[in-house]
């Protein structure tokens, strides 16, 4: 018969086992900060690592002293990116991480960048900056994204040599439009700055009416014997053309839903990295 000094002791190292099963190790930890200054801490910062075919995905945000960690990573090797949300400073490029089994990889601090690319986003007639343009830079492998701040400014970090291009987005309230062709710009080492780029005033406008009234029917083919709302002859010819190419399509619709709902849970700069990384 056990005693009890036996089941107490027993019990114990039994719940000491199950501590260790389920304790978990922090695979990854780090840091973020601004350029300088040690307690410039990024509050809030997105971190996220992936593997080079996205298999493996995980991401965390920072607390208010910029620290961050990732528990129980695959062991592997994975890049690593962080996105500040910063409207002075851009993000540093993409890291390397290597994972290894039961180890922590400290990354130490993580610094923010001094923009050595700068513009700023104005009026037709370069009066007022726009606030709220999304500004795309792509080149030389390289993707990245900005918001315009309240005075119109924007800033990148890059490294790489060569040429570039922007692509520019007005707010959905703007009523002016993005300058064509796109702006590009060589980068060879030295700061950039691109000055006042103008977006564009409509010299085309119009008005958008109803349909022209075509004979209308009953369109009936879809749904057998109960009828529709009246719609035009053309509609109805284009949706029976239409029925067809749906069908052989449906495969790739299909991994078009699963894509989109993949972006709809990252946040929209990470989403739109990984849409533009999915279409190279």
């Amino acid at each position: 018969m056990l005693s009890a000094f036996s089941l107490i002791i027993g019990g114990a190292f039994f719940g000491l086992g199950l501590n260790q099963a389920s304790a978990q190790n922090v695979s990854i930890k780090g840091q973020v900060l601004e350029p300088t200054g040690d307690a410039s801490y990024i509050a809030n910062a997105y971190i996220s690592i992936q593997n080079s075919n996205y298999s493996v995905y995980q991401s965390a945000y920072a607390d208010s002293q910029g620290r961050f960690s990732f528990l129980d990573v695959p062991a592997g090797s994975y890049t690593l990116r962080v996105d500040g949300y910063n409207a002075n400073y851009p993000d540093p490029l993409p890291m390397s991480v290597t994972v290894t089994a039961g180890e922590t990889n400290d990354l130490g601090q993580i610094r923010l960048k001094t923009p050595n690319i700068s513009g700023r986003i104005t009026d037709p007639t370069e009066a007022a900056g726009q606030s709220n343009v999304s500004v795309y830079l792509s080149g030389n492998g390289i993707w990245d994204y900005a918001t315009t701040t309240s005075q119109g400014v924007f800033n990148f970090y890059i490294e790489t040599t060569g040429t570039y291009t922007l692509q520019i987005y007005p707010s959905y309230s703007s009523s002016y439009f993005a300058p064509k062709p796109d702006p590009s710009f060589s980068f060879s080492g030295s700061n950039v700055d691109l000055g006042n780029i103008k977006l564009s005033a409509p010299n085309i406008t119009g008005t958008l009416t109803p349909p022209f009234p075509a004979r209308m029917f009953q369109f009936t083919t879809l749904i057998g014997n109960i009828p529709n709302p009246p719609i035009p002859r053309a509609m109805a010819l284009f949706l029976c053309m239409l029925q067809p190419a749906l069908m052989l399509w449906k495969s790739k619709l299909i991994i078009l839903l699963i894509l989109i709902r993949r972006l709809n849970q990252l946040p929209s700069r990470q989403a739109a990295r990984l849409l533009w990384e999915q279409s190279r």
